[in-house]
């Protein structure tokens, strides 16, 4: 039976040695004359030793945190209710909408996990400039699973420039005890749409958080250990020219309460009264820049202070993202 020969030039067309590109060389792959040896394979493993070689790692000495831009259930309240996925779509009324869904999912979902409004996403693109005209485009990035939260990192992200990946750490959600049932999260399929690292490994789990049922000493507890982890982890600055990790960690309202207060040197808890209506006293991206005291070595128990006039507010009328100093200040 007649049969044709196969060859390489099939498997080593793009390379540009003389084996490769030579339609009788074969298919011995491993030969010493073969593809190991080509010159774009030395090529490319000359670049990737160079890479590994330049590569360094530095723990973070400046971490943002910072909330999330303003939320649709806060401007239009019970608005899931007024759409049906089969008879009614979504069809925004308010030009301060946003013209479709971020994720394909039923509307009921938005309920306990909103979306940002589309101000929302214009706040977040200015604080994610002011990130880039400062000099501090983020190294690192980390995420609430909340849409909103996920949102305005995607927005800083672009905005800043940065070339991180979000890092989705469920354990920076907020406390789940304001929650009367389980909040239905994007799934990790829906979250590549937001840019995030498929291979970071969090923390903690939703539905371990969720099940736990936390008080607010279990609430206060988690966000000390992720804070904390954050901080004392390492990261490689591979063709990076300074030698500084800058991280943002994108939450919720006590997510900046508690990175100022869990992290000091004597550090301060946020008692359930001081979550009531937090949001009046740290508005939509408020954003907050935490440096460690001078140390010798990094260790997990270094403080970090909060350092002022890093990254210009947001203001106009009757809005902006400045916090509540005082606030987060207290003993």
């Amino acid at each position: 039976m007649a049969y044709k020969e196969k060859t390489s030039t099939t498997i080593f067309e793009n390379c540009r040695c003389p084996h490769c590109s030579n339609p009788n060389a074969g298919n011995d792959f491993t030969s010493a004359i073969g593809s190991y040896m080509c010159s774009t394979n030395l090529e490319r493993m000359a670049r990737q030793t160079a890479a590994t070689r330049n590569r360094v790692l530095h723990y973070p000495n400046t971490m943002f945190v910072m909330r999330h831009s303003e939320r649709m259930d806060d401007m239009f309240h019970d608005w899931t209710k007024y759409f049906n996925d089969d008879t009614k779509p979504y069809t925004p009324f308010d030009l301060n909408m946003p013209p479709t869904l971020p994720v394909n999912r039923p509307v009921d979902h938005y309920r306990l996990d909103p979306m940002l409004t589309r101000t929302g996403g214009v706040i977040a693109q200015l604080c994610g400039r002011a990130f880039l005209y400062r000099g501090y485009t983020p190294d690192v990035i980390y995420s609430s699973p909340a849409l909103r939260s996920l949102q305005t990192a995607r927005f800083i992200r672009t905005a800043s420039r940065s070339e991180a990946l979000i890092r989705v750490e469920p354990g920076l959600f907020e406390n789940l005890s304001l929650y009367d049932t389980k909040p239905l999260l994007v799934t990790e399929e829906q979250q590549s749409l937001f840019g995030v690292d498929p291979y970071y490994m969090p923390q903690y789990e939703f539905d371990e958080i969720y099940k736990k049922r936390e008080s607010n000493e279990d609430y206060n507890e988690r966000m000390k250990i992720v804070l904390r982890r954050i901080v004392t982890t390492a990261e490689s600055t591979s063709g990076k020219n300074k030698n500084e990790l800058i991280v943002l960690v994108v939450g919720h309202a006590s997510t900046v309460d508690m990175g100022v207060g869990l992290l000091r040197d004597k550090p301060r808890p946020s008692t359930h009264s001081n979550l009531f209506k937090i949001s009046r006293k740290i508005p939509y991206c408020s954003t907050i820049c935490l440096q460690p005291k001078p140390t010798a070595k990094v260790t997990s128990n270094v403080p970090w202070e909060p350092v002022f006039g890093t990254i210009p507010p947001i203001t106009y009328t009757g809005f902006t993202n400045k916090p509540d100093y005082a606030f987060l200040l207290r003993k």
